[in-house]
């Protein structure tokens, strides 16, 4: 729902063709509207989801993010966390990627950093090239 990366990376999908984002996320937390229109109306086949299990065993990127549950005002709601675990990931192709922004939290747990699916960290490490080339374009 809040997530700026999501929200990112959908309107960079969009600009692709034949892309079906399946959207896995708990109560409070779909994904808003305006990104399932902008979708809709650039063709990208959007599934909304509750659990890891309803997506296709050889799904080619699991983009997880952390909860935010500093946005959740009702603090008498109890949020259960999605956790990619060693368990769940075994269940997808042994060509399934697993990315993420960081930092996490609990929602990808330690037992599979070692995973070669599990790229989190390469992906954090290329974040830096990408964010130094952004500034020298913009600084000149």
């Amino acid at each position: 729902m809040y997530g700026r990366t999501t929200h990112s990376l959908v309107k960079l999908l969009s600009l692709y063709k034949d892309i079906t984002v399946y959207g896995v996320s708990r109560q409070f937390f779909d994904l808003p509207q305006e990104y399932i229109d902008y979708m809709n109306e650039r063709n990208v086949k959007y599934i909304p989801c509750k659990e890891f299990s309803e997506l296709p065993k050889d799904v080619a990127i699991i983009y997880h993010t952390r909860t935010q549950l500093e946005r959740i005002e009702d603090k008498s709601i109890k949020i259960e966390e999605l956790i990619i675990d060693k368990k769940i990931l075994d269940q997808f192709s042994k060509d399934t990627l697993v990315m993420h922004p960081l930092p996490r939290i609990a929602e990808i747990s330690e037992d599979i950093d070692d995973d070669p699916r599990a790229i989190y960290f390469e992906q954090a490490h290329n974040g830096v090239f990408i964010r130094m080339a952004a500034l020298k374009l913009l600084l000149g």
